[in-house]
């Protein structure tokens, strides 16, 4: 595949490119990343941090990269692929390399304050989101991840308005964005708009397992166990390692109450 038409893939997925290297050949190995990054499975989420890898043997100073091979580790921890606790903490050094090498770079903030979020420290999470939407307030992924951000720590309201707000930046917007707008409608008693969301979402990506959680969750709360136990039923043929205590440990909400309530309904669903 010709860089021309990786660009018209990326594109076509709702993915926003900037070319911020020099190195061509470095350049394609990150578009390469970012089409098996985007489709949020185990598999081609390791190829992704093969070539994000590779651009940056040929391009150690490519922020970009640093800040995309620490979203790999990131998500490999928030998915529970990993139980080793440095996986976050690699996710967070990459991160933090992203920032070092180039301070203007919205994307290297937003990746930073999401690890920030799941290391629950919130207010530093809030401050790196915020930074990236002040270094670019067209970056429409940025308004997303404070939006998450802010739903974890109470203010799911906020949250909706400014994931809305993304969505028209860019009108072609992955799937997360749909995804993040469930869980703000989720998070404010909307269970029948959420649902609609993650049905959406689900779509586009059908082995994603954190949207099966959720709908097992909305399902559980309205009182439809079957079909609370069906998306169970999905989250584990996704994960068959899956952990409620792992959840425990891991999600980051600012109010205990809220996870409690969370992992109730999934046990409801039938998930341990």
């Amino acid at each position: 595949m010709t860089t021309l038409k990786l660009q018209l893939t990326v594109q076509e997925q709702g993915i926003l490119v900037r070319k911020t290297t020099d190195n061509l050949a470095a350049y394609d190995d990150y578009l390469r990343g970012r089409v098996h990054y985007n489709r949020f499975t185990q598999e081609a989420t390791a190829q992704a941090r093969q070539m994000f890898e590779q651009a940056l043997e040929l391009d150690p100073q490519y922020a970009e990269a640093y800040a995309f091979l620490g979203s790999t580790y990131f998500r490999e921890w928030v998915m529970q692929w990993s139980q080793d606790s440095q996986t976050l903490e690699q996710a967070f050094a990459l991160a933090q390399r992203a920032v070092a090498v180039d301070d203007s770079l919205a994307q290297a903030h937003a990746t930073l304050g999401v690890v920030y979020l799941w290391k629950k420290q919130y207010d530093q999470a809030i401050a790196e989101e915020e930074r990236a939407i002040a270094l670019d307030s067209n970056f429409a992924e940025a308004y997303t991840r404070l939006g998450e951000t802010l739903r974890r720590v109470g203010r799911p309201e906020e949250a909706i308005g400014l994931i809305e707000k993304a969505m028209r930046l860019n009108p072609h917007y992955p799937p997360f964005y749909l995804y993040f707008l469930g869980e703000a409608y989720r998070s404010t008693g909307r269970y029948e708009e959420a649902i609609a969301a993650y049905k959406r979402v689900l779509t586009r990506n059908p082995d994603l397992l954190p949207a099966h959680q959720s709908l097992a969750i909305c399902y559980a709360e309205l009182g439809r166990l079957e079909e609370a136990r069906a998306e169970a039923a999905e989250v584990l043929r996704i994960n068959p390692k899956y952990s409620l205590e792992v959840l425990r440990q891991r999600f980051p909400y600012k109010d205990p109450a809220v996870l409690e309530r969370m992992l109730a309904a999934l046990r409801r669903a039938g998930l341990k």
